[in-house]
């Protein structure tokens, strides 16, 4: 059974710090779901869910500063001439490619005390925005960007149902964006989804720091709707939090085929 294979493969693993929670044909599956990780890069959804909802009048208009370049992910600290983007590049760089200076610039245009405010205003109840990307006092500080795989299922929701916090057309646009993820061969790497296929897609976010790997998102195939958040920490080596997560979508293909 589905569970059952997923329970199975988690205690092969060497670190019991996995947690999950996933849909799938009308049941919920979960797995110390609450359990709180450093964030990594899965938070930059969330953020740019409050910049779309702060501004989402003018969001294809509005300009942000590119402000200090910070390294990892990312192609913005490369580009030397780029001084301005509009909001809604920012969002996508921050996505698609998971851009550190991309994701501080929606930082610093709403505000940490703000961003948090619409996390809990959002129901990410587990959610702490303490610092930016690349922030070396705030790490030597003990600052830690926090999250757990619930709420960032609870976040993918935002993206794929009609809801209250972002007009219709914003939400679509938004999610269209995170089905042209780059980073994606975690839990899709045993999927073959052509991008241009509509009927077929994968919409994900990934985060990854040394020994942690974490990943949400959405799966539709043969007619068939996964939704899926999994974290994961104190691997061994990332390779093997990358193989499970590999491991986890071969289980789905599986049931979804």
């Amino acid at each position: 059974m589905f569970k059952d294979e997923i329970q199975t493969l988690i205690e092969r693993q060497p670190t019991k710090d996995i947690s999950y929670k996933i849909e799938f044909d009308n049941q919920i599956y979960v797995h110390r779901e609450h359990a709180v990780y450093p964030s990594a890069s899965t938070i930059k959804v969330p953020i740019a869910l409050i910049n779309l909802q702060q501004h989402f009048h003018n969001y294809e208009d509005i300009s942000l500063t590119v402000g200090k370049k910070v390294g990892g992910c990312g192609v913005l600290h490369t580009l030397e001439s780029v001084k301005r983007l509009t909001l809604w590049d920012t969002i996508v760089l921050a996505i698609i490619i998971s851009d550190n200076t991309a994701s501080n610039m929606l930082i610093d245009n709403i505000g940490i005390d703000r961003i948090n405010e619409g996390f809990t205003a959002l129901g990410l109840h587990d959610t702490t925005l303490a610092r930016n990307y690349y922030d070396t006092r705030g790490i030597n500080e003990g600052k830690r960007n926090a999250t757990s795989a619930a709420d960032m299922f609870t976040s993918m929701q935002y993206v794929i149902q009609e809801n209250d916090v972002l007009p219709e057309d914003i939400r679509q646009n938004f999610f269209n964006v995170m089905k042209k993820q780059q980073i994606n061969d975690r839990t899709g790497g045993f999927f073959n989804i052509d991008e241009d296929h509509e009927a077929e897609f994968i919409a994900s976010k990934t985060g990854s720091v040394t020994a942690l790997e974490h990943e949400f998102g959405m799966i539709q195939l043969n007619g068939k709707q996964l939704v899926f958040s999994i974290f994961s920490d104190n691997w061994p080596t990332n390779q093997e939090g990358k193989y499970f997560l590999n491991e986890m979508g071969k289980i789905f293909k599986k049931y979804m085929s």
